[in-house]
Parts: C-alpha cells; structure tokens; sequence
C-alpha cells in the first residue's frame, strides 16, 4: 500500500520534487542509534510545494515527516511515509530587520550566522552542529546549546511562524500579542489554561509539548507550541527569529576540580556571577580529549573535572568581572587550578576541553560505541550532585563506561555509555540502564530530554513516566493533528504510530527489547 503510494506521488509530482530515485539509507536515520525507511522523499522548493505535498497526502492518508540536517539523534526525523527535505531547496534568508530575520526551514543556523555578523549579530542558540543544523530542526527540537543561559531556547527566540497544518492550510501565527485569535489558537489558548499537570521545572527542556510557555507576562506566543513539537502538529515554512547583539566583549574562565562532585557543588556560586556559559566535562571525558589534543591546557590533563565558564559583558566591567569570579573561585573546596582568557585563540584553548569531546568519543576505536540513549537528561541544578552520584552507581552496577560532561549551568549533562549494540548481553544492559535513569530522572523532578527532543527513542516513556502531561499533549495533538498525519509516532502514542523502529548502527540492524 504504501510502495503504491509512494508510486503515485512520483506520477502527480515533477522529479524536481519528488525524486524517482533516493538513497532510502540515508533517510532512513538521523544521527541517532535508529533507522525506518521512508516510502518516498520529496524536496520542495516553497511554501507553495508544501502545502500541494500535505494535501496529497491528506487525501491518500500518507503520514509526512519534515528533516533538516538529521543531525537530530533521538530519532526525530525519520519515518515511514513521506519525508520532506527541507535543506535542498527551502534555503532563503527572506528578511533582515532590526533585531530580527525571517527565513525558510531549511538555512542552515552556521550560515545566517556569517550573514549576520555584517550587522555584529547573530541567532541566540548555539547547538554544537551550528555548522550544519538547519532553522527548521532547530524549532523541532527546541535547539539551545552551551549559551542558553544568555540567549534562551529556540523557544524564547521564536517570534513569528507560517506552518501547514494536515488539512494543507497555511497559518501564520506570531506573538507575544493581548489574545489569542479565535479558532485553533482560542482552542489551543483553553488547553494550555487548563495546564496544572505536575511537569518538571527544569532550567531547558526539549520534551513534549512547552505548553507552560505559550502565555507569559509579556503576553500570548502560539509560536511557541512548534518549538520541540518535531514537525507533529504542523509543518513549518517559514520562521521569524530574534536576533542578538554580539557581546561587545568576552572571556572564558577554565576551573579545574579534585572531582566531579566538588565542580557540581560550585555550580550555583558561578552562576551568582551572571555567565554565559557553563560547561562541565568529568575525568573521563578530559582523558578522551587529552589523548587526542596536544594543546590542552595543563591544569585540563591533571583534573578530575573541569567546568567552562564564559563571560559576556560591556568590556570595562568586563576584566573586573572575571578577575573576581576567578578569585573567588580559587578559594573553593576542591579547586586546583583557575586560567582566564579573553584573546580569541586562548580562548578556544579553553573551551576545546568540552567542544572536542563528542567528535573524540565517536572517533574512539572498537566495537563499543558511545550509544545516546540517556544522554539528554536535565534535573534541577539543586539536584545534579544527586544525579551524577545515582547516576554512576548505575553505571558501576552494570560495569559500563560513560564520560559525563555537558551544560551543568542548567542542569543539562550528556552521557553516552560505552556498548555494543551487536551482543545481547549489551543490548540487555541499555535496556536495564535507559528504565532505571529514567526513573532517577523522574524522581528528581527532571525530564529525559533538555534539548535534543523526544523522537523514536523517548516518546514511548512519557506517558508511563508523566500521564497527567501525557494527556494534555494528546488534546494538543487532537487538535492540530487529528488523523496523526504529522511524523506519528513521536510525543503522543496514536494508532498510526508503528512499532518502534530498530537500532541502527553500522552493521547488522537489531530490533531493541521493548521499552516497557
């Protein structure tokens, strides 16, 4: 049924649109552990394309999936129907104004950026894929990034957006305005109202529905509700962001600990210091990248932890700043070594000690990859020692290794345990530690994802995790969606959502135990 389909749409459609002929391999999985193939890819070139494309599909109950980069990895972009590549052909930078610019889904976040900079401006997130990540994913999955702490979310960033819903009509909604407008936003506006569902209050967090940041003080923002959404309630064309000034000065700070525990414990003393940044990397991480950086600073090789600090600022007040966060950090327990920089090169010396590890964990040779099955947790910054220490006692039980290292300033950190997803025995261990982390989670008032999204991977746990929440993001779904034609199977379980693809990992594919 579905091949006939996909047939059909190479009759109603020019080839320019949807290709006869496509890699199925590289569809069939973002940068994740997963993989489904699509029936068909299409490559529309406008706003005009996608709403022909979502109308076809409408009719002929073909499901539709958007994809920008796949540099996604919770298996956010993949499906089984039909995928939409937004990063061919949908690539204009349509507007730059003062302090805002309006593109199409697919520019990519490293390119608007070099195009702002003529106005000493740039997007606010910073997710480590910038060089290739595209706006549209970056709305999907609510991208944020090391400096989220100074700019915010996608979410707090998106201003305006035009999207197609699954009856192919186009909407542009944008805010903050007084009120919502009726139909579907004074629908939308009634279910986020009606929101007291015990939800983690996390500093970021990429899952579900953000319906708690749809109404805020400064007034109503439908936008919003496409932010970490991953294409499921509509298909973005076109969005309007905030831009940002870049900082008239900065400088980078790093602190080397005894221990993880003690670089956790001194996490709320750095942020009294208003950073833009706050990054941990763990003994181990610094190991991977000591091995493979000779130019690594001193007091990095000899930690056993580090966190990254940056400052930004007007540059007088600047230097006294980070001369003081420095002082007062050499007097805290468990510090060994404090280095601060404000050239440029000196500070990249600093900052490769946590930008060079993921690269440099996947670079690691073996059959024992390092796997993204828990390694987006956020928890309350009061609970990150709490974390961290459960968190290894259930590593040390099932004999694993994991560097630890990530946005500690948010409670943010990234773990990818070292398996072999070709053993059973491996695969029983992923199994046993993804339910007991995320339970921890849980239990810490935390979510299972801070910034990478639900996807494949996460949402079959949310509502066995969360169910009053689940319920609300079900009534979204309904409403925006209601024949689950938007990517099925992510956030809210429906019908239409299929088993739970399986693991993908250059080899052999195996279909992973079931979650629960």
């Amino acid at each position: 049924m579905v091949a006939d389909l996909a047939s059909a749409l190479g009759r109603d459609f020019p080839r320019r649109l949807v290709p006869a002929h496509f890699d199925r391999e590289r569809y069939a999985h973002d940068a994740g552990m997963q993989w489904e193939e699509p029936a068909a890819v299409a490559t529309p070139g406008s706003e005009a394309d996608v709403v022909r494309l979502v109308r076809w599909c409408a009719r002929h109950d073909l499901p539709l999936t958007p994809r920008g980069a796949g540099s996604s990895i919770a298996g956010n972009a993949f499906g089984h129907g039909l995928v939409l590549d937004f990063s061919r052909r949908m690539r204009r930078i349509v507007h730059v104004g003062a302090r805002r610019v309006t593109v199409e889904p697919g520019v990519v976040l490293g390119a608007l950026n070099r195009r702002l900079r003529a106005q000493r401006h740039r997007i606010g997130p910073s997710p480590s894929s910038e060089a290739f990540c595209t706006i549209g994913g970056m709305v999907g999955n609510n991208a944020a990034g090391s400096h989220s702490l100074w700019y915010g979310a996608t979410a707090e960033n998106l201003l305006a957006a035009r999207f197609v819903t699954a009856d192919g009509k186009l909407h542009a909604w944008s805010g903050p305005r007084s009120h919502p407008r009726a139909g579907l936003e004074a629908r939308l506006a009634r279910i986020a109202a009606g929101y007291r569902c015990p939800w983690p209050e996390v500093a970021k967090s990429s899952s579900g529905y953000l319906l708690d940041k749809l109404a805020t003080p400064e007034g109503w923002n439908p936008q919003r509700v496409l932010c970490g959404a991953e294409g499921t309630l509509g298909i973005l064309t076109q969005a309007e962001l905030r831009t940002h000034p870049l900082p008239e000065a900065e400088a980078t700070l790093l602190l080397a600990f005894t221990s993880s525990d003690a670089a956790l414990r001194s996490v709320p003393r750095v942020l009294a210091h208003d950073p833009a940044a706050l990054e941990m990397v763990d003994e181990a991480a610094l190991d991977v990248v000591a091995r493979r950086h000779p130019h690594l600073p001193r007091a990095a090789r000899d930690a056993g932890c580090c966190l990254v600090v940056d400052l930004f600022g007007a540059r007088p007040a600047l230097r006294p700043r980070a001369s003081a966060l420095a002082a007062a950090a050499r007097g805290w327990a468990g510090v060994q070594a404090v280095e601060v920089a404000e050239r440029p090169r000196e500070r990249a010396r600093l900052w490769a000690a946590r930008k060079d590890v993921e690269p440099l964990l996947r670079a690691k040779p073996g059959r024992r990859r390092p796997l993204p099955f828990i390694e987006d947790v956020a928890v309350p910054v009061a609970a990150q020692t709490r974390y961290v220490a459960s968190l290894h006692r259930i590593l040390r039980a099932e004999g694993l290794e994991a560097p630890l290292y990530g946005h500690a300033g948010q409670g943010n950190l990234h773990i990818r345990p070292f398996l072999d997803p070709r053993r059973a025995a491996d695969r029983a261990r992923m199994e046993r530690v993804n339910r007991r982390v995320a339970l921890l989670a849980r239990r810490l008032g935390g979510t299972l994802t801070g910034e990478h999204g639900d996807g494949y991977l996460r949402s079959g746990v949310l509502r066995a995790l969360y169910p009053e929440a689940a319920d609300a993001f079900r009534r979204v779904k309904q409403l925006l969606d209601p024949d689950d034609l938007m990517n099925p199977g992510k956030i809210v379980e429906t019908a239409r959502a299929r088993v739970a693809p399986q693991l993908f990992l250059d080899g052999p594919r195996y279909a992973p135990p079931p979650w629960t």
